[in-house]
Parts: C-alpha cells; structure tokens; sequence
C-alpha cells in the first residue's frame, strides 16, 4: 500500500491567501517539490484552491513535477490547454 501523507487545513483559511502562507499547503508544496508526492486525492477541486491564479500556479507546479490530482469523480484532466482551461472554469466555480 502506497504512503498516505494527509495535508488538513485544521482552521479556515481565506480563498485568497497564497499557499505559501498556509503551513499545510507550504508541507504539500515542499513535498510536490522533493518527489514525495505523485497523486493527490481531495473530494472537490475547490478543496485545493478557490482562486484562479492561485490555482493556475499550483496546477503549474503538479503538472512540472509528474503529479495527478484526483477528484471523487476521478482523474482531473491537466495535459492539453484545453484540460487545464476547463479546469481552471471549474476551480473558479
């Protein structure tokens, strides 16, 4: 079974605050980073991020360093502009 690192924001966070002053997101950052991480899984994508250019950078950096995000649904489309343009719509929904 493969290594579950759990990253839970335990207290409200605003949408607009950047990851890097959130000491959870920070973790993931680093870990995303340091090849820790190859899948992320969260329920919704708002979950990760309400704010597109926030998004966009997060969905940059995955993307840079080999790594999924997955939804319940499933795997979130990221490889074409288009995949990451319909993701980005979603993310700010």
């Amino acid at each position: 079974m493969p290594n579950l690192l759990p990253y839970l924001e335990e207290q409200a966070v605003g949408a607009d605050v950047p990851f890097e002053k959130r000491p959870v997101r920070r973790r993931l950052i680093a870990d995303i980073k340091a090849g820790k991480i190859s899948r992320i899984v969260c329920r919704d994508l708002e979950r990760l991020s309400r704010d597109t250019a926030l998004w966009l950078r997060f969905v940059e950096l995955c993307c840079g360093h080999g790594v999924t995000i997955h939804t319940f649904s499933g795997p979130l489309a990221l490889r074409l502009p288009s995949d990451r343009f319909a993701s980005t719509v979603r993310a700010a929904a």
